[in-house]
């Protein structure tokens, strides 16, 4: 008996000790080359990065997993506990394996692999921890060597981190379908809802998706979804976390979906693409969509809804003043008016059928059904009806070609055909029915900017950001015309050239070189109005002023110079058809070029951005031209706000350009913002052939400016320049943006001298004269005993080419 029970305990040890090898042995084989589970204290996982408007709205976010990393303190209870029921509730009892559940898992197989079903699991959390962060490679296997390697690497995390800690990872990582990853992602697009708002059945349903995401989506499977809900509210109740009450109550709640609200709520595509860019020009892609940056942007939603509007409009206005060019398209449906006024609605499937133009929001897609006299009556893809009345087709001449239009519409079948689809749009909330909608051949862009910083407000780069991502504020290079001339005025201001100087409206002709011949530019109206003073010249957009200004007098190496100091253009070709606007540029540029102007004289860079900080809530960069002396130090003084903005124009020349340019709006081209009552300045700008129309304005402090043409530049139509087709846009734009707001004069600098002149003369004004106004002088201006100013010689600087490579100019 004893050399039994001595055999028996001898084996027993012999099997222990084989048992504990063959364990070191498994341990060691599949532990070595495991990767290291330290890096987990130090995790970062990759969150959203989220750009927010100047008032604090959200417009935009990036991130390839879309989560929101929330620290386990701030998970309400029940959404752990939900967890916990659902997936691991000996969690905080364990090791990091789970032996009773690993033994009941292994008795549950037996019977499932003989009839030939996936084996089930017994993972724990912390083992899921370690497959979806440690070993990705080979997550989605079924494998005993898996297991063991999750085993042995749950071992090891359990005795380096806190229990805590391990749970904050997993609810963050764990993936639940919908694109989210992480409860606090799940939440919002689940429900719309915080972390703290989630019912004890939301918080369930949530907790069944790490099983199947897919398999138990409401939408997909309804029935599935509550069983497992519901399943997990039982086991929370078994395991103590709700009472049966809560049980019951959260189990007779339905399972209600709720459309994550988009905090976007004006059109921000083209400026949120802007500053997606700039922020992968500094960071990097993968930076910006793993990092989880928090990026303040200077955009102003209400100034981006007003800018995207009204280029909207003035697209449409150009549009329409050129015709009709038929509908979307065409369905031949037999007998449907008849179907129609017999009270079917059969055509209401083949309208589905239609792809609506991807340019359509927010406009509608309808399908005309029947023609009378005074209007058309039109369906709609729900299968409501509506009328379009006459007058709202009149516009809708046949398109023949730029400049010639079909004959005058008196009746609604001169426009429409039965079966025609066509976009609509509600007419103004006082008038019923619809108004016919065409979307526009042509492009354009608008750009407002703040001129004392360079922050833009907003920023619209075309009709449709869902039809073009190209940004035609900031990435089209197109010619500016006569919105150049600005550049080449402020050269000569600078040299001291006074704005009531006469320079001679007349023939100009210069030999382009050997075998090039003559190049003899005109004006828009082919007319000579002889010598006129510089002010008049300006105001009027005469190209021969603006040729001989720059022939004679500055120089284009000032001209180019002034280009580039603006950052208009950096390397502006010595040809005098780049004083007309036969270099390209971009709207943006020539925006902030005429706020430096605006704001005195002070160099800036045009910014999307105010502040960008990590996902620590730490600076990492800021936009910002003035620096605080004596913040950092004792506040026996008071701090100082120092301006480190670079003076790249004398504050006094600055000055006299915004008068020229005030006297454009007062007198010249851009006379049609005069009605506004607002003091604003500003220059049109229309290309050879009529390809390109700007308008640039500004008031003391705000700047607009606009762009209209096509995308590949051809002839927009007879009289088709700036003033016609970009001016609408800046002034519905600086119409909105200042009102309510008392008008603002343009702030004087010190040393201008001020005298009353005749602004059509350039002459002192004498008593009664009509056309006085204060011309802006320097202070090194002398002045005879008649108060007139003193002739002054001056001559170019250097010499350069002639003339340009197609001869082209600026018009008006």
């Amino acid at each position: 008996m004893v050399r039994f029970f001595t055999s028996l305990l001898t084996t027993l040890i012999w099997v222990g000790l084989l048992a504990a090898i063959s364990i070191f042995g498994v341990f060691y084989y599949f532990g070595k080359g495991l990767p290291n589970y330290q890096q987990l204290a130090t995790y970062e996982p990759p969150v959203l990065s989220r750009f927010y408007a100047n008032d604090g709205r959200l417009f935009g976010e990036y991130a390839w997993e879309k989560r929101l990393y929330v620290p386990i303190s701030a998970i309400p209870p029940h959404v752990r506990q939900a967890f916990l029921s659902a997936e691991d509730k000996n969690f905080y009892s364990h090791m990091g394996i789970d032996i009773p559940s690993i033994i009941g898992a292994a008795v549950k197989n037996i019977s499932r692999l003989q009839s030939s079903r996936r084996p089930v699991g017994a993972s724990t959390i912390t083992q899921q921890v370690a497959k979806n962060f440690l070993l990705v490679e080979i997550s989605n296997l079924v494998s005993l060597e898996r297991k063991i390697k999750e085993a042995i690497l749950s071992l090891r995390i359990e005795n380096a981190y806190s229990k805590d800690h391990i749970f904050e990872l997993y609810l963050n990582e764990i993936y639940l379908g919908a694109s989210s990853y992480g409860v606090a992602a799940a939440a919002l697009n689940y429900f719309n809802k915080s972390l703290t708002e989630l019912t004890i059945a939301e918080a369930a349903f949530l907790a069944g998706l790490p099983k199947a995401p897919s398999r138990y989506h409401p939408r997909k499977n309804p029935e599935g979804a509550k069983i497992r809900r519901d399943y997990v509210i039982g086991r929370m109740l078994q395991d103590g976390h709700i009472s049966k009450e809560e049980a019951q109550q959260a189990t007779d709640s339905p399972i209600t979906l709720q459309k994550r609200q988009s905090a976007e709520t004006v059109f921000v595509s083209y400026f949120a693409e802007e500053v997606r860019r700039e922020m992968v020009e500094k960071f990097g892609e993968k930076s910006l969509y793993n990092d989880g940056y928090v990026v303040r942007t200077t955009l102003d939603p209400k100034l981006q809804s007003i800018a995207a509007t009204a280029l909207r409009n003035g697209m449409q206005l150009y549009d329409r003043r050129h015709g009709w060019r038929g509908p979307i398209t065409h369905l031949t449906i037999n007998d449907i008016e008849l179907r129609y006024k017999e009270g079917q609605v059969l055509w209401k499937e083949r309208l589905e059928e239609v792809k609506a133009p991807v340019a359509l929001s927010p406009w509608k897609l309808a399908l005309v059904l029947d023609i009378e006299k005074t209007k058309a009556v039109i369906g709609f893809v729900d299968g409501a009806l509506g009328e379009i009345p006459l007058e709202e087709m009149k516009w809708a001449r046949k398109y023949i070609k730029t400049d010639v239009r079909g004959e005058a519409i008196r009746h609604p079948k001169q426009v429409l055909g039965i079966g025609d689809v066509i976009a609509v749009d509600h007419r103004e909330k006082d008038k019923p029915g619809y108004k016919l909608c065409q979307i526009p051949e042509i492009s354009g862009a608008v750009v407002v900017m703040e001129p004392h910083s360079g922050r833009v407000l907003a920023m619209q780069g075309g009709f449709s950001f869902k039809s073009s991502q190209f940004n035609r504020a900031t990435q089209a290079q197109r010619q500016t015309g006569s919105a150049f001339k600005t550049i080449v005025f402020l050269a000569a201001l600078e040299k001291g050239f006074a704005p009531n100087k006469l320079i001679d409206d007349a023939p100009f002709a210069i030999n382009m070189g050997y075998g090039l011949g003559i190049w003899r530019p005109n004006n828009y109206d082919k007319k000579f109005m002889g010598p006129m003073t510089i002010r008049r010249g300006f105001e009027l957009s005469r190209n021969m002023i603006t040729i001989r200004l720059a022939h004679e007098h500055v120089g284009m190496k000032s001209v180019a110079e002034m280009a580039a100091r603006l950052d208009v253009i950096e390397h502006l070709p010595l040809q005098l058809a780049m004083v007309l606007g036969a270099g390209e540029t971009t709207l943006l540029k020539m925006t902030a070029a005429h706020a430096m102007i605006a704001n005195g004289g002070k160099k800036i860079l045009p910014t999307f951005i105010d502040r960008i900080q990590n996902r620590h809530g730490r600076t990492v960069f800021t936009h910002n031209s003035l620096v605080c002396k004596g913040c950092m130090t004792s506040l026996a003084e008071p701090p100082r706000l120092h301006d480190i903005r670079l003076q790249v124009v004398d504050s006094v020349t600055a000055y006299q350009m915004t008068s020229l340019l005030e006297g454009v709006v007062q007198r010249g081209t851009g006379r049609r913002l005069k009605d506004l009552d607002i003091p604003l300045a500003g220059k049109s700008g229309t290309t050879n052939d009529f390809k390109d129309g700007w308008f640039i304005v500004y008031s003391p402090d705000l700047v607009c400016g606009a762009y209209i043409g096509f995308d590949h530049p051809r002839y927009m139509g007879r009289h088709e320049g700036g003033s016609r087709v970009a001016l609408p846009v800046v002034k519905e734009v600086m119409k909105e943006a200042l009102k309510g707001k008392p008008p603002v004069p343009f702030r004087v600098p010190p040393g201008v001298k001020l005298k009353r002149i005749n602004a059509m003369t350039g002459r002192p004004a004498q008593s009664g004269e009509n056309h006085v106004i204060f011309e802006a002088f320097k202070p090194t201006d002398r002045f005879d005993e008649n108060n007139n100013l003193e002739s002054r010689d001056s001559f170019a600087d250097e010499t350069y080419v002639g003339g340009g490579i197609d001869g082209t100019g600026g018009l008006y």
